[in-house]
């Protein structure tokens, strides 16, 4: 994400001086020989025009090739500022305004500073207890004990199925989720040792491609698996690196702001509350239903609720679906008590007038924040903070899971969202310790989305130590087979995460090799 917003020169390579180079060559030979031309450009469209230039049609060959050299250029490093800023400004004082010889120079710069990024990276690429890039910030992952010698040996893919404590209605936008659940896990093999993690968009064509890489070559300058590899192998990499390095993948990936050494407690939040109760033509057995619900969770540790609202959206009358999900968010509030957090859902089955009408009749109740209300929508949201604001309630507009738009992040650096939920699996957990630290720099909070994945509610804990606003683990209380969780334990609305190696989930070595026997691949 940094090199689209800002551009780098690390880790430029030869191969890509190669790529630059015919453009180079064929647009700058073009430039050159026009120099008279493009200098007479210099004097104004008038003269230019009055001596005889064909000024239109020069522009527009002129514009293409600038295009070309432009496009090039931000392809391989990206939207260097100092280039594209300052340059042409240096450019036309040393050149005395010779188009030919200020071009040379933004030119020659750029192939300077690329020349000076292969020669550093090289240097730390064969040496590096140089370490010439120490300024590094503090929330780099820790990588320093990687040799370059170890490589990935073997990749197997296996299905695991389980099951959620209770079974799953509906919600606002679809029908019963059900109670079975899957988590695609890969298991690697580097330097003879395992790491398992969650997978996704692999397949056999593509490990096998990876087979005979240097651990090493999968991750950047900054410690982060690159990009290519990430959906596919950063989990099973990560917990892999924690298993060889004896340290649970949080201490790995924490930021300054958390404590080394501590314990890494986080709050959680009980997800499991969705329509369960579209049977019951009773409001008031609707309500006693659903607080049975989450005293279960209540029982289990669960503090905080996020309760899944907009059965008028779909599956009941409006009006009566809507007064309904009032007195069911009612009721499970007196469950969680004047501590508990509590979070409503619509899954976009509310419209901003609706919203409004539901957030006035619960101008009463501890409401933390209220999530994905309608389609993501700037001028709604804008409406709708500004409401709020001139009522005095205090509640958080929460978004981003599924297909969120893809201006929500500009829109939240300008308020009209509060909290973040791009999925845990889906983008991914690198790509949220990059988000994370932009969203933390906007003061904005991060609360990863995870649901119907058991892998991602455990890895959330790990992202919290990297991200300084994190809110909370979205918390489904469900059970692998073959997936050992029993390290982690929920209290008083917190999930306690294991300081054992890697993600600290213990996998059945047998019960994963007869997977992939089986039904997987290797």
């Amino acid at each position: 994400m940094k090199f689209r917003l800002t551009g780098s020169v690390y880790e430029t390579t030869w191969n890509q001086v190669l790529t630059l180079m015919p453009w180079t060559l064929l647009c700058g030979g073009i430039i050159w020989l026009n120099a008279r031309h493009l200098n007479i450009h210099t004097l104004g469209e008038g003269i230019a025009t009055g001596i005889g230039a064909a000024v239109q049609r020069q522009r527009l060959w002129l514009l293409l090739i600038a295009v070309g050299l432009a496009g090039s250029s931000v392809a391989l490093v990206g939207a260097v500022g100092f280039i594209g800023l300052i340059g042409p400004q240096i450019a036309k004082r040393i050149s005395r305004h010779d188009t030919i010889r200020g071009g040379l120079f933004v030119r020659i710069s750029k192939f300077n500073s690329q020349y000076n990024s292969m020669i550093w990276y090289s240097t730390y690429e064969s040496n590096p207890d140089k370490k010439p890039f120490e300024s590094v910030k503090e929330d780099r992952m820790n990588i320093t004990g990687i040799q370059s010698d170890w490589k990935v040996e073997k990749i197997e893919f296996a299905k695991l199925t389980g099951e959620r404590a209770r079974s799953a209605g509906a919600n606002g936008r679809i029908g019963v989720h059900g109670k079975g659940c899957t988590v695609d896990i890969a298991r690697i093999t580097i330097d003879g040792q395992t790491g398992y993690g969650s997978s996704i968009h692999m397949t056999p064509e593509w490990a096998e491609d990876i087979i005979g890489r240097r651990l090493l070559d999968l991750f950047d300058h900054q410690g982060r698996l690159r990009e290519a590899y990430r959906l596919q192998l950063e989990y099973p990499v990560l917990d892999w690196l924690g298993q060889r390095q004896g340290k649970p993948v949080y201490d790995l990936v924490s930021g300054a702001h958390l404590e080394k050494g501590a314990p890494l407690v986080v709050p959680c939040y009980d997800t499991s509350l969705y329509f369960d109760d579209l049977h019951l033509p009773d409001e008031r057995a609707a309500v006693a239903l659903m607080q049975e619900e989450a005293m279960q969770g209540y029982a289990k540790g669960q503090r905080h609720f996020k309760i899944k609202v907009g059965r008028g959206g779909r599956h009941m009358p409006l009006w009566e679906g809507t007064k309904r999900d009032i007195a069911i968010v009612r009721g499970i509030s007196e469950v969680a008590g004047p501590a508990g957090k509590i979070m409503i859902d619509a899954n976009n089955a509310y419209n901003l007038n609706l919203t409004k009408e539901v957030l006035a009749a619960l101008s009463d109740v501890n409401l933390y924040w209220l999530e994905e209300a309608f389609h993501e929508d700037e001028a709604l949201y804008e409406d709708l903070k500004e409401w709020l604001g001139q009522r005095g309630q205090n509640v958080l507009i929460a978004d981003g899971e599924g297909l969120a738009s893809p201006h929500l992040i500009e829109w939240a650096t300008r308020g009209r969202v509060d909290v973040l939920q791009y999925d845990i699996i889906w983008p991914g957990f690198t790509h949220w310790m990059e988000l994370g630290e932009k969203l933390d720099a906007h003061g904005l909070r991060s609360a990863p989305h995870c649901y119907g994945n058991a892998y991602g509610i455990y890895a959330s804990g790990h992202l919290s130590a990297a991200v300084r606003n994190f809110e909370f683990v979205e918390y489904d209380d469900i059970t692998i087979e073959g997936m050992d969780v029993s390290g982690y334990r929920i209290e008083n609305g917190e999930i306690h995460v294991p300081a054992t190696p890697g993600f600290g989930i213990v996998f059945d070595d047998e019960l994963v090799t007869y997977l992939i026997n089986r039904s997987g691949w290797s």
